[in-house]
């Protein structure tokens, strides 16, 4: 054998060896490489557990109606076969997890995550974290304290719960090695009910020693992404590990008023244009404080039907929305992600009252969740995956699906 050829088998013994040790004891570091590939992130949705469950209940009984009908029909949300199919359309086309609305123990909501989602024959390959929610409470406060001690005392009684029934679950998100939990409305409502910026910072950190006494180290991702201003934005963003947002509802418009209620109605366009002005800020501030951000994203809001019948008391349209325009403001904030989280979170899966849905309907089919699905690089989870792909890698460990994604040219963005 001649010396160069000697040479070539040499070299390539050695890239087989160090193949094979990279993926037999390097496995960490491959996941490293990939978190790190700016063309790739997890995309979540919001998820809601109340379908079936109550009579005369927005956001739970199929009677009142809504824009739009699911492809399963009038499911109930306590049903293991209902979330498993759920689970399977959206890990099939590029979302990975879930974040589930949980208001208060007792409030019922919770029977149906446990007793539906969480027995769900595919729920090991998917992740979900909570998202705290009293609004039901702000809007209807029948049981909810007056005072702030007990109003503080009363919701971190939830956060026990939470530490002690769902944030040690196997398929708990987690970054790093800390379970997330979303807080919502953080710089609104809630921020409202206790009294301002200083007692949400105290209430903050309660919840962060309440979930270190149940051996918890919660990450907590900030509800406040608003058009708030700036000094206001970095006092209520700093409390947080992460910010985000649930939904935007006047962004690009506004509110007015009519008799006494706040109506916010212009065209889907002009949100998506302001999803990504907003976007763009809030993921400059996130940056400037040392903090996560996951840019929110909606196929467009309508309530309608919930405002006529005195359910709601804001009404809030967006005209003209449609699945390619919903894609443009996907690839619009994608632009903005968080280079270390690599997420975005899409609101929602099932807010049918307020037509903000991604989950397969009659009207659309699968048009909504097609738009992650084109855009992701969803593949089986092998044994083994190829060590020079680092992003095959991920996957091949993690088993679950990312999202590639492109800054738009100008001419892709609406007018």
């Amino acid at each position: 054998m001649s010396r160069s050829a000697k040479l070539l088998v040499q070299a390539r013994t050695a890239l087989l060896i160090t193949g094979l040790v990279f993926l037999v004891v390097g496995s960490s570091a491959g996941l490293a490489a990939a978190s790190e590939n700016p063309s790739t992130m997890a995309v979540g949705a919001y998820y809601l557990t109340g379908w079936g469950l109550y009579s005369g209940q927005k956001s739970s009984d199929w009677n009142i109606t809504s824009p739009y009908l699911p492809e399963l029909g009038s499911y109930n949300s306590a049903d293991p076969a209902t979330t498993n199919k759920h689970i399977e359309w959206a890990l099939n086309h590029g979302i990975s997890f879930f974040v589930i609305p949980f208001t208060h123990a007792g409030y019922g909501w919770e029977t149906a995550l446990e007793d539906g989602f969480l027995r769900s024959e595919s729920i090991s390959k998917i992740k979900f974290a909570i998202m705290t929610n009293y609004e039901p409470y702000w809007s209807s406060p029948t049981g909810f304290p007056q005072s702030n001690d007990e109003r503080m005392s009363w919701m971190l009684s939830d956060i026990s719960y939470i530490a002690d029934h769902y944030a040690t679950h196997p398929s708990y998100m987690r970054v790093g090695d800390r379970p997330v939990l979303f807080v919502y409305h953080a710089s609104t409502s809630l921020s409202q009910s206790l009294g301002g910026v200083e007692k949400l910072s105290q209430f903050i950190e309660s919840v962060r020693e309440k979930g270190r006494e149940r051996g918890v180290d919660f990450y907590l991702i900030g509800d406040v992404m608003y058009w708030l201003p700036l000094e206001t934005d970095e006092s209520y963003a700093k409390l947080f590990d992460a910010v985000s947002a649930y939904t935007l509802p006047d962004a690009g418009v506004g509110w007015s008023t009519e008799n006494g209620r706040l109506v916010s109605v212009g065209p889907y366009d002009v949100m998506v244009q302001s999803y990504v002005e907003m976007t763009r800020h809030w993921s400059e501030l996130a940056s400037r404080l040392g903090i996560g951000f996951i840019p929110p994203v909606t196929p467009g809001f309508n309530n309608t039907d919930t405002y006529d019948l005195g359910i709601d008391n804001y009404l809030v349209v967006r005209s003209g929305s449609s699945p390619e325009k919903f894609a443009q403001m996907v690839d619009g904030v994608a632009s903005y992600v968080d280079t270390h989280l690599e997420m975005m979170i899409v609101e929602a899966w099932n807010e049918y009252h307020e037509g903000s849905v991604v989950e397969p309907t009659k009207q659309f089919g699968f048009a909504y969740l097609d738009v992650f699905a084109d855009r992701s690089n969803t593949v089986p989870a092998p044994e083994y995956a190829a060590a020079s792909q680092s992003l095959m890698l991920l996957v091949g460990i993690c088993g679950v699906p990312v999202f590639s994604r492109k800054r738009p040219s100008p001419a892709d963005m609406p007018p």
